[in-house]
């Protein structure tokens, strides 16, 4: 059938099919009168070959016809045409045909004889509307079920998009956070790399810098590319290859040809797609940022405009770590040339100043006793003389050269240590120094013990360091004096000291004695000569050998030096801050590593029962991580290299160069640093994988639901997982009052915190939505924003909060508050982390939203539908009750009114006067409806209670007549607000409702409705008790007036309480009669849309067997 549509009965097409050719004709003259366009058919089946041939918008057809009867064609035009009207013309008389008619499908009927040819163009065009109000809810379900789908699909798309802006904002702010974060060059790169991978969704990635120097670009880090490719790799020349155009032109490219680039070439097996983009500062390029994938579907335009935008933000922090590193360099570069220039300085002036002098004064003497013996004219006591000082000055020159070379030497040549005779060593220095004492008669006194325990060093060196204590004591003694070298044992050192009864050091010059070209000021200085350079080599050689060397002089008691040697190693090591155990064997060294947390082990290749070498396995064994430094007297490489061969770390060769030991120590330390270093990194990369996981859990729960209260419950809980701490909650902005609500939290006592309120800008949380940013507080009480009642009502006593906001594009929709007890909790890595979350969380939660205002729009759409279908119903069957009775009456009226007694007569005339006012009434309640919808404000205004219930009572006078219905009255009425013509239905609905359920046919009790009021304030009634059946929860800031209307019903069971109030909803019988009660089920859903549009409440209070009370409240009328 074609489209029904509303136009009037102009071109409508309706088949006629009925075997009597007067009746045919007849109906087909008056339909077309009725500018109808007809056609007929004789019998059944000639009218389905017509029904199937044209398209009609209606079909007359009689019930008896040959061949095919009109149930026949009912049932095949239901099959075939469900939506085209079929319309009975029946003369039968047998009210079982029609049920039948009906049941196959037909739409209405129309009883033979025709007596009203007008009947006939009520039941086409009623049957035509109910075809246009079909085809209408049709068309509408069908424009829904396309909504729902657009809005599905479009739900879809905007997930998927925020999903993927999600992803990219979170990969951006990784490589960001990773960028802008303090650290070395390579944890940076290494991180944006990671971050790059994740937003171009690749696969692997490499940083190459640019060395400016070569024009060359270097690897500097990479991540998930082939170690055979990393190894092979080369530098590549700016300009050639994908790379190096890149960084020459600045300018990203992406593709998939490896084979025909030489620098991307081993790549090509394991990978399908690359791309890169240039690091760049400014106007320079800095380098190359590339990533590969393995997938197929490559890189698009966003995933390029992403890595560019990584790319920009490495490129300024390479320049910026770069610039710092190259200045820091400089810097200290220059300082350190600065100072080495005047040191340098100080050193040439005053080395320049001290041997000249010293040059200077035995030359000029060696010069003038040559020329006098070259002269001649000396006897023979002047000519000794003169040889004898000019042998003496030369001695002087020669030891002054010494004195140079050996401070050449401390600074060029390692310490060769040995174990060293104090007697042997004072022996030799004696030897030494025994020269100087031949002219001066000056004695050099030994005291030495013949037992006395030899120490390590370096018996050459230390014999020169005596010799310049002895050469200075003698230069500074007077003639036929006595020097004296004592040497004294305490349990841990060797004191060696040189006393001399000369002139004495002032305590202003003793700070001074021991700088090199030092020099005692004043004539004295000049008087002994001297480079200055005697006590200075002594004090280098002394402390080079971990000893010290001290003074204790006063001027004109002369001087005491002392020198302090360690007797041991062990003291040795001790003096530089390294605690040392000793083990005298192999089993003692396995005890002892076993209680002392030893780092490093000395040990001696030769050792009494075993080898040093064979020692390393089990002290790693007891203390891993262990570091082995073997020590021999045996100069053979085949045991250097088993011992490194069975894991020593380093090797050395007795006698101990004390200066290689240490140094040795130190690269075994570095090396325990720098592994402890890298554990920490492991540590922190576990801990931010763990993150980075627990990251992905919380999206992926994010990502595979769309109800926000499990949403919320997924952000928490991963937040806490995340952090370990004691509550987080989320707070969302209600857009209506602008006010922050907890929606959602966790930890203890959140049943007390959910669903708090707080005033725009109020406490921490309020002041992160205001301002837009995240907030780190470390205490709480030092925080004047911080809302108390939070501790005050949990008993928690928070310290640290974080609180970070959810944002959408540009609005802030909430906050999200984590909190914790201990104070200063949180750092800024926590923060960012969170922040992450955050920016997932609420995209989540406005899908949530999205999610659920479509389905409030989509439960709307279906109540809407169910109204219609419901509305169509009652058209159908509500409209044709009443009409029934009204045809039938009014027909036997007409026909038979002589005949009928007069009394039968008015009760037909009541009869159809009766159904007239029921389908007056439909008709008014469904106006009423449709215009309460279509109205969003009413101005209210006092209302006259009394008149308006009177009003009611007069329109329902016939059913109150007929029920002998008892109501009772109130004497008086409250005031009220509200619009009259509304209340007053309200009152006929509830009436009405009264007068059908009220009383007890089975016991002949009538119905008996009372009227009344009481106060009533936010859900309160006067008596202070709730009301549980409110259909509103909405409460009012002001008292309002209950109006209620008891009766004394069967009363209603819970279930049916339930069902009230909604629109076409009946409710069974009274009192167990089929036909006792009847309803279309539109009364009660008007006065539920009254009420709330008043600003009321509706409800009812009832119980089986005592009757019900239907209630509803308006404003009361105040002053």
């Amino acid at each position: 059938m074609s489209e029904i549509d509303s136009t009037g009965p102009a071109g409508k097409r309706i088949l006629i099919i009925d075997d009597e050719p007067l009746i045919r004709r007849a109906l087909s003259d008056y339909l077309t009168d009725r500018s109808y366009v007809t056609t007929t058919a004789a019998d059944g089946a000639q009218g389905l070959s017509e029904a199937r041939k044209g398209q009609f918008h209606a079909i007359l057809v009689d019930l008896r016809m040959p061949r095919v009867d009109g149930l026949e064609v009912i049932a095949a035009l239901k099959a075939e045409q469900p939506e085209l009207p079929v319309v009975v013309v029946s003369g039968t008389g047998v009210l079982s045909d029609v049920i039948e008619a009906q049941r196959q499908g037909a739409w209405d009927y129309i009883t033979k004889p025709i007596r009203d040819m007008d009947e006939i163009a009520v039941v086409i065009e009623r049957v035509l509307e109910r075809a246009r109000l079909r085809a209408e809810r049709d068309r509408y379900h069908g424009e829904m079920e396309q909504l729902n789908r657009l809005l599905e699909a479009e739900v879809d798309r905007q997930t998927q998009d925020l999903l993927a802006q999600n992803r990219e904002l979170m990969a951006l702010n990784r490589a960001s956070y990773a960028i802008s974060t303090p650290l070395d060059l390579d944890t940076m790169l290494n991180r944006a790399i990671d971050a790059a991978i994740s937003a171009t969704e690749g696969d692997g990635g490499m940083v190459r810098l640019l060395n400016p120097a070569t024009d060359q670009l270097v690897i500097a880090a990479s991540r998930g590319l082939p170690e055979s490719y990393l190894a092979s790799a080369r530098a590549i020349p700016l300009g050639e290859g994908v790379i190096g155009q890149v960084a020459r032109s600045g300018r990203p490219r992406g593709g998939r040809d490896f084979a025909n680039d030489v620098w991307l070439a081993p790549l090509n097996e394991e990978f399908h797609s690359y791309l890169c983009a240039p690091l760049r500062a400014g106007d320079e390029i800095v380098g190359t940022l590339g990533i590969v994938m393995r997938a197929e579907r490559g890189f698009d335009d966003h995933k390029i405009g992403l890595l560019a935008n990584i790319g920009n933000q490495l490129g300024v922090a390479v320049a910026r770590i770069q610039y710092a590193a190259d200045l820091e360099r400089a810097n200290v570069q220059l300082e350190q040339a600065n100072a080495e220039l005047r040191r340098l300085d100080t050193l040439r002036e005053q080395f320049i100043q001290n041997v000249a002098h010293e040059l200077r004064t035995p030359l000029a003497l060696v010069h003038g006793y040559v020329e006098m013996l070259a002269q001649g004219g000396l006897d023979p006591d002047e000519r000794q003389v003169a040889l004898n000082v000019a042998s003496r000055r030369v001695r002087g020159l020669v030891d002054l050269v010494e004195s140079i070379t050996t401070l050449q030497d401390l600074d060029r040549q390692p310490l060769r240590i040995e174990q060293v005779a104090p007697a042997e060593l004072i022996r030799t220095a004696i030897q030494m120094a025994e020269q100087q004492t031949v002219a001066t008669g000056i004695e050099l006194r030994r005291e030495c013990p013949p037992d006395i325990d030899s120490f390590p060093g370096d018996f050459t060196r230390l014999a020169q360091a005596l010799y310049q204590l002895l050469d200075n004591a003698c230069k500074f003694s007077p003639d036929g004096s006595t020097v004296t070298i004592t040497v004294q044992e305490t349990p841990d050192t060797i004191l060696i000291s040189v006393a001399d009864k000369g002139i004495g050091i002032s305590p202003e010059e003793q700070a001074h004695i021991f700088e090199r070209f030092y020099q005692i000021d004043g004539s004295a200085s000049r008087r002994y000569g001297g480079t200055g350079l005697g006590l200075a080599i002594a004090k280098e050689i002394v402390e080079a050998h971990g000893g010290t060397i001290t003074v204790q002089s006063s001027p004109g008691e002369g001087s005491t030096f002392q020198l302090d040697f360690a007797l041991s190693l062990v003291d040795i090591l001790e003096s530089r801050g390294y605690q040392v155990e000793i083990a005298h064997s192999a089993q003692a060294a396995q005890e002892k590593v076993q209680d002392f947390d030893a780092q490093v082990a000395l040990l001696d290749v030769r050792l009494r029962r075993t080898s040093g070498i064979d020692l390393i396995a089990s002290l790693e064994e007891i203390r891993p991580g262990i570091l082995c430094v073997t020590m021999t007297a045996y100069a053979a490489m085949d045991t250097a290299i088993e011992a490194i061969r069975r894991g020593a770390y380093d090797y050395l060769q007795k006698p101990l160069n004390i200066q290689y030991l240490l140094a040795s120590l130190e690269r075994c330390f570095e090396k325990l640093w720098l592994e402890s270093e890298k554990d920490a990194a492991e540590k922190t990369l576990r801990q931010r994988n763990r993150e980075l996981g627990l990251l992905n859990r919380v999206g992926r729960a994010l990502n595979s639901t769309l109800e926000l209260s499990q949403v919320l419950v997924a952000v928490l809980e991963g937040v806490r997982r995340l952090l370990n701490i004691v509550a987080c909650s989320i707070w969302l902005i209600e857009p209506e009052t602008n006010e922050l609500v907890c929606q959602q939290t966790i930890g203890p006592h959140s049943e007390v915190v959910r669903g708090w309120r707080l005033a725009p800008g109020e406490g921490l949380a309020g002041w992160v939505a205001h301002s837009g940013e995240s907030l780190i507080v470390p205490d709480t009480q030092a925080d004047e924003r911080y809302f108390e009642k939070v501790d005050q009502q949990t008993g928690l006593a928070l310290r640290s909060v974080l609180g970070i906001p959810l944002r959408v594009k540009d609005n802030v929709i909430g906050v999200l508050q984590v909190t914790d007890s201990e104070v200063d909790r949180f750092r800024p890595a926590d923060l960012a982390l969170v922040e992450a979350l955050a920016a997932s969380a609420a995209s989540a939660i406005d899908n949530a939203w999205l999610v659920e205002s479509l389905r409030e729009r989509t439960t709307e759409l279906q109540a809407r539908n169910k109204e219609l279908d419901a509305y169509a119903h009652t058209v159908a069957h509500d409209l044709k009750g009443p009409l029934g009775p009204i045809v039938g009456f009014a027909q036997v009226l007409a026909e038979d009114y002589a005949t009928i007694p007069p009394q039968e007569a008015r009760r037909y005339l009541y009869t159809i006067a009766q159904n007239g006012r029921k389908i007056g009434s439909i008709i008014d309640e469904l106006l009423l409806m449709s215009g309460l919808r279509n109205i969003e404000t009413i101005e209210m205004e006092p209302l006259d209670m009394a008149s308006i219930v009177g009003e009611a009572q007069q329109r329902l006078f016939y059913e109150i007549e007929e029920s002998q219905a008892e109501i009772l009255l109130p004497d008086a009425w409250p005031a009220a607000l509200g619009y009259g013509p509304w209340v007053e239905e309200v009152w006929v609905n509830y009436l009405s409702n009264g007068i059908k359920y009220g009383g007890r046919p089975e016991e002949n009790t009538r119905p008996r409705i009372k009227l009344g009021f009481d106060e009533w304030a936010n859900g309160r009634t006067a008596n202070g008790e709730p009301d549980t059946d409110a259909i509103s929860d909405s409460q009012f800031a002001h008292s309002s007036i209950r109006f209620w209307v008891r009766d004394n019903g069967p009363g209603l069971t819970p279930d049916e309480r339930a069902r009230l109030f909604t629109p076409f909803t009946r409710l069974g019988p009274k009192g167990g009669g089929e036909d006792y009660v009847r309803g279309y089920g539109l009364g009660l859903s008007i006065v539920r849309r009254i009420v709330e549009k008043l600003g009321g409440q509706v409800g009812v209070e009832s119980k089986v067997g005592a009757g019900s009370m239907f209630w509803f409240t308006l404003p009361a009328q105040r002053g």
